[in-house]
């Protein structure tokens, strides 16, 4: 049930709505440093042009997909797409965009929650549209995904280039030979820290952790990252889209969104209003 609206009378709200000030409204001394590099990439023309023309070579690529109102399209055609929008956000990476694979991860808890969270997408796998990130599988999104309900969806958002994807889809644990690929790629301090971290458990203090860390190095000191085995615990997860949104913002949220849905083990492509 939706709960009633609470008397606002002796409510106290801070609005963003009105927090966007030009720097013109400002005094020069008040002026950060963050604020003077906006302002400087802001009158810097040519990046700006070169923004806007990823933006649209993004968009005539999505158009180019509505021309036949009919047609059904191959995962590995939609997962292209997607390729080249995260590629674009690449361009920018780090400067700019400092993780262009971040993305917000969303399950449901046993209390039925919705819960997001940040993770980082490491595979995507073309031909079955598959999104790969990696955890402990102990963790809450790992039990809510394993006990509670393997659906999720992920959120991408490239603020830079004002763009945003959005995944839905069915989630498994991914094979063991890719967690193995993958895990041996990750720096040994990293490898510790997931030897180490019960992800999501409480502990009593960060020294507590740190000290866990400490006897972990010690243990593996002598020994080659190569070497550092992966714990059972730990691996990948595999999210099947069964649904693909691709948004281009635009000024007044006049955006451009366009959906693909699988049906059938093919794609369908529909335009949303904003």
């Amino acid at each position: 049930n939706v709960s009633q609206p609470q008397p606002c009378n002796q409510s106290e709200y801070v609005h963003f709505w009105d927090r966007s000030m030009s720097n013109s409204d400002r005094d020069e001394e008040e002026l950060t440093e963050t604020q003077c590099l906006h302002d400087q990439i802001q009158s810097n023309k040519c990046f700006l042009h070169e923004i806007e023309t990823h933006r649209a070579l993004l968009l005539r690529d999505i158009e180019e997909y509505h021309i036949d109102k009919q047609a059904c399209y191959d995962s590995k055609d939609v997962m292209s797409i997607f390729r080249r929008w995260i590629e674009i956000a690449y361009r920018y990476s780090p400067s700019f965009i400092a993780l262009p694979n971040a993305v917000c991860l969303s399950t449901v808890d046993s209390e039925r929650y919705p819960c997001g969270r940040m993770v980082l997408l490491k595979t995507i796998e073309m031909d079955n549209a598959q999104f790969i990130f990696f955890t402990n599988y102990g963790s809450n999104k790992a039990r809510s995904l394993l006990q509670v309900s393997d659906k999720a969806s992920m959120c991408f958002y490239w603020h830079l280039l004002d763009l945003s994807v959005r995944i839905k889809g069915v989630v498994r644990k991914a094979d063991s030979a890719l967690s193995d690929k993958y895990w041996r790629t990750r720096p040994k301090a990293s490898k510790l820290s997931a030897i180490v971290s019960e992800q999501s458990q409480p502990i009593a203090s960060k020294t507590e952790l740190e000290r866990k860390y400490m006897a972990m190095e010690q243990t593996y000191q002598d020994t080659q990252s190569e070497h550092v085995p992966r714990p059972l615990e730990w691996g990948g997860f595999t999210l099947t889209a069964e649904e693909i949104e691709f948004w281009n913002g635009h000024k007044y949220r006049f955006h451009d969104r366009s959906i693909f849905k699988k049906q059938n083990d093919k794609w369908r492509v529909v335009r949303l209003q904003p």
